[in-house]
């Protein structure tokens, strides 16, 4: 009944070359490294991230707020002047 492949979702199943593969593993592994190694560092990170991400979006957030608002009295008071 329900056909739940990479196509559904509009995803493309990607084709890489050996290097690719190759080069992102050996990312991976430094990654992985970092986290094993020095793990307060990388949560310290994460936290800033998040915090960043919690500001950005709030701001955003309030800029759509006013902006919805000031178009809501705009359309009123361009209904009130075609009464």
């Amino acid at each position: 009944m329900f056909n739940f492949t990479p196509f559904s979702f509009g995803l493309r199943p990607q084709r890489h070359s050996w290097w690719y593969r190759l080069i992102r593993g050996i990312l991976l592994i430094g990654v992985a490294t970092i986290l094993i190694m020095w793990p307060q560092i990388v949560l310290i990170v994460f936290a800033y991230m998040i915090a960043f991400f919690a500001f950005l979006k709030g701001c955003l957030d309030v800029l759509a707020a006013v902006r919805q608002k000031s178009q809501q009295n705009f359309k009123e008071w361009r209904n009130k002047d075609e009464e």
